[in-house]
């Protein structure tokens, strides 16, 4: 039998898999590079997308190249799936560098790098076929925090200097790698001030050099980020991250609705889990010691660099910590410094054990390391556990339907889709979409979710044309002419079902005469061939659907309007705010999991939950406790290749009853 295909892990590795492919086929991710952004025509369509600039894909094509070398036929993908790999062995040789650095002895260095390796977050974004930039994320702070650790040890300024400008140019360098690299910078920034201070106010020192060397650093990393993307894009890198990683944190509460939060990655992570992605109770409990230990000792400390590491370190572990309480997307960050601090606290706790009698330290290092090793069989196990069961979303149907894609729509295609399978169809299938994981809060949410929940076929096919001819300019068009958006909203709905001529006369009086052409050409032109994707877990789980879809804007826009009501809005992440925003858009649809068939007698059909059917007269009536007894609204079921609904005059209840064939059985 021939070899299964080997795929990437989720969703996100498929936008770099594409990246990588252009560059085999062209030598560059894009056609169209501006400073620290690449044109991508195949997000937000039709108009594209600016993303911002990296260096990922460039690391899989040259990992791609090397293993040629071996393999002349190596699959692209397979080849990119070892990149991952390859970032980690780099994080982990950093990892032990910083612990020989800050002093660590050898054999609890190679023990904290094993925790830090199981930690299930560090498993889950460094695994073979994660072809994403999270493993960056605890390589660049490793490294910058060596690289910065080392000048700060030395004593010559030209030493200093040398290592100033390497730990510049490696921030820099992370740049080229993820959006956020301003984090770090803001870290080190930080750490610098707050050594300055110290050493003005707590030890009445100006120490020259220490200035010389944190300004050059500080400042170098402008000087990096300049000549890598241009010196006026590094304000708008640093405004962008600072306004990623506040969105993240903090959803803010706009006109449109907010898509973040349906993203699982983006939610508020409670502390159990933190302690659990971030390798369990033993390893808090081993920082919370060390972190303790050495604040305690601080003060006591003669040695500068112990305390400016230290400082460095206890704000970049106090920050991650409440950025990660913020949004889950964050716990990788928070591993870096929570698993130093595990190192140090294993150190201390070594240290005490060898100040020990001799006869008590054999004993205590016996018992030090009996449960050390079950902690890691413990770890290795959970990180056993949850590798088994992980499976590629990707498989042998998607390709298959993607392929079939590629090959049978025109190569100016729009595949309307909701986001999650966004990249897999620019990926494989090479085609445009609406939107996707890298584009996903944009307005063609709205609308998007408005075709999919639309009863009238026309009314979906006049919102289409409108999303695929351009995008949504005409509600743009509307508000830059003084429209609000809730009636800008509530006037497109109204002409989009409409033909053009009839779209003219009702926007009589509503817009200039010679505004009407020029607003048709964004709802009513033809645009390119259109097709809408339908997957299962779209229709499973279409709760967000409704959420975005039945948005009310006039109620917000009273929302915005009123600034006490605007105050009194509950704290964003809450279940209040939650709440909130669902009585926004109406409150939550109502509907069940699917109900089995559990006896037949006749032509009578009975279901879980107190629900019989008459299959010959397709009559329908509920007894549960759960949806209450009477008859529903309407019975929808597919005769002679037609949906049909017949809806019952003498209905009591609210909902409606889906009658679907399962594999030779009914269900609802």
């Amino acid at each position: 039998p021939a070899k299964p295909r080997f795929y990437l892990l989720e969703a996100d590795p498929y936008n770099y898999y594409r990246l990588t492919k252009n560059i085999v086929e062209t030598g560059r991710i894009s056609h169209t590079i501006k400073g620290s952004k690449y044109f991508n025509d195949l997000m937000l369509a039709p108009l594209g997308h600016w993303e911002p600039f990296t260096l990922h894909p460039f690391v899989g094509f040259w990992l791609y190249q090397a293993l040629k070398v071996f393999n002349p036929s190596i699959d692209l993908m397979y080849a990119v799936s070892f990149t991952p790999v390859i970032l980690t062995v780099l994080s982990l040789a950093a990892f032990l560098g910083l612990c020989h650095l800050l002093g660590c002895r050898v054999y609890i260095s190679f023990i904290s790098c094993l925790f830090f390796v199981l930690a299930p977050i560090f498993v889950r974004r460094s695994c073979l076929g994660w072809y994403d930039n999270d493993p960056y994320n605890t390589l660049f702070p490793l490294v910058v925090l060596i690289s910065f650790f080392l000048g700060l040890r030395q004593r010559q300024l030209s030493r200093q200097v040398l290592f100033s400008v390497l730990c510049a140019f490696l921030i820099g360098l992370y740049a080229l790698f993820w959006q956020g690299w301003v984090y770090l910078l803001g870290i080190i920034f930080l750490g610098s001030m707050t050594m300055v201070f110290y050493n003005f106010f707590a030890r009445q020192k100006k120490p020259k050099d220490l200035i010389i060397y944190l300004g050059i650093v500080n400042f170098g990393s402008f000087i990096f980020v300049g000549l890598f993307f241009g010196f006026q894009e590094f304000f708008v890198l640093f405004s962008e991250g600072f306004k990623a990683l506040k969105n993240f944190l903090s959803p803010q509460f706009t006109l449109w609705p907010n898509v973040f939060i349906g993203v699982g990655e983006l939610r508020k992570m409670p502390l159990t889990e933190i302690i659990e992605l971030n390798g369990g109770l033993f390893v808090f409990a081993i920082a919370f010691a060390g972190f303790s230990s050495y604040l305690i000792k601080f003060f006591r400390r003669q040695d500068a660099f112990d305390r400016y590491a230290l400082i460095t370190l206890f704000i970049f572990l106090g920050f991650s910590f409440f950025i990660t309480l913020g949004a889950v997307r964050f716990a990788l960050i928070l591993l870096v410094p929570l698993s130093i601090f595990f190192a140090l606290g294993l150190q201390e706790i070594d240290g005490l054990i060898h100040r020990l009698s001799k006869k008590r330290r054999l004993w205590g290092q016996g018992l030090f390391l009996a449960v050390i090793l079950a902690a890691l069989l413990f770890s290795g196990q959970k990180t056993h556990r949850a590798l088994v069961v992980w499976r590629p979303i990707f498989n042998e149907t998607w390709e298959k339907i993607l392929v079939k894609i590629k090959n049978e729509t025109p190569r100016e295609s729009i595949i309307n889709s909701w986001w999650p399978p966004g990249h897999f169809i620019t990926s494989i299938a090479q085609r445009r979409v609406i939107f996707d994981g890298a584009t996903i809060n944009n307005p063609q949410a709205y609308w998007l979710a408005n075709v999919f929940l639309a009863s009238d076929e026309w009314r979906a096919l006049g919102i289409l044309r409108m999303l695929d001819n351009s995008a949504n300019k005409a509600a743009e068009y509307l508000q830059a002419r003084g429209i609000k958006l809730s009636q800008a909203v509530q006037k497109i709905n109204e002409i989009t079902v409409l033909d053009k001529n009839k779209a003219a006369e009702a926007l009589n009086g509503f817009l200039a005469p010679n505004d009407i052409d020029e607003f048709l050409k964004l709802t009513h032109s033809p645009p390119p061939a259109s097709y809408i994707f339908v997957y299962n877990d779209l229709i499973d789980k279409n709760l967000e659907l409704s959420f975005i879809g039945r948005w009310n804007f006039a109620k917000i826009e009273r929302l915005w309007s009123d600034k006490n009501a605007f105050q009194k809005m509950p704290s964003p992440n809450s279940r209040e705010y939650i709440k909130f925003l669902w009585d926004l858009a109406g409150g939550p649809l109502n509907y069940s999991e699917s109900l089995s068939q559990v006896a037949k007698k006749g032509h009578t059909a009975y279901f879980e939950q107190g629900l019989t059917i008459d299959l010959e007269k397709m009559d329908c009536e509920i007894n549960s406790e759960k949806f209450g007894r009477g008859i529903p609204y309407s019975l929808i079921y597919l005769k002679d290749g037609q949906i049909i609904e017949k809806k019952f005059p003498q209905a009591t209840l609210g909902a409606s009853v889906l009658l679907y064939t399962d594999q030779g059985y009914e269900s609802c």
